[in-house]
């Protein structure tokens, strides 16, 4: 039975929501159904947090003990298809901008540098960078296609605020 669920996020049919959950001692991905009653273990090695492709071919993933994005055909094939972001700070810390590229944060020279990745060639680009331990290490990024921006959350203890980036996101 899987308990201690993760961070959600939709298909994008909008049809059911892929969710890391603990089974049997690690976490993986499942897809469960908003009238909760059917799902379906997507994953059998570990996955943190996982997002539909915009085209909703694939599953990204993030994975406990792996640095990088890993893919998940419907087949149920992984490959680790980007190796350089170590995900371990922020697993959830990623969002797409669109079907060929994704923003992401990763603790580097003592503050949180927020990136895009133009995906298949592996280019990465900073966007913006922020005090360490600002952005929650178990919060989310998430990007607003409709005004271009880069919604966080922050991490100012006692409380946590939304916020968003001051700069505009460069469009290709």
């Amino acid at each position: 039975d899987i308990s201690n669920f993760g961070a959600p996020s939709w298909s994008v049919d909008g049809q059911s929501i892929i969710v890391p959950a603990r089974d049997h001692g690690q976490f993986n991905l499942w897809r469960i159904f908003p009238e909760g009653e059917n799902k379906d273990r997507l994953t059998l090695d570990g996955a943190e947090f996982g997002r539909e492709a915009p085209d909703g071919s694939h599953i990204y993933f993030t994975r406990p003990d792996a640095p990088g994005f890993f893919r998940l055909d419907r087949s149920g094939h992984v490959e680790q298809v980007y190796a350089p972001w170590e995900s371990r700070y922020g697993w959830a810390n990623w969002d797409w901008l669109n079907d060929r590229e994704l923003i992401y944060s990763e603790v580097r020279d003592d503050q949180i540098v927020v990136s895009k990745l133009q995906f298949k060639q592996g280019i990465t680009q900073a966007v913006f960078a922020l005090p360490l331990r600002s952005i929650h290490r178990h919060g989310h990024l998430s990007y607003s296609p409709h005004n271009d921006s880069i919604y966080f959350t922050s991490r100012e203890l006692p409380q946590s605020d939304i916020w968003i980036s001051n700069d505009p996101l460069a469009r290709p």
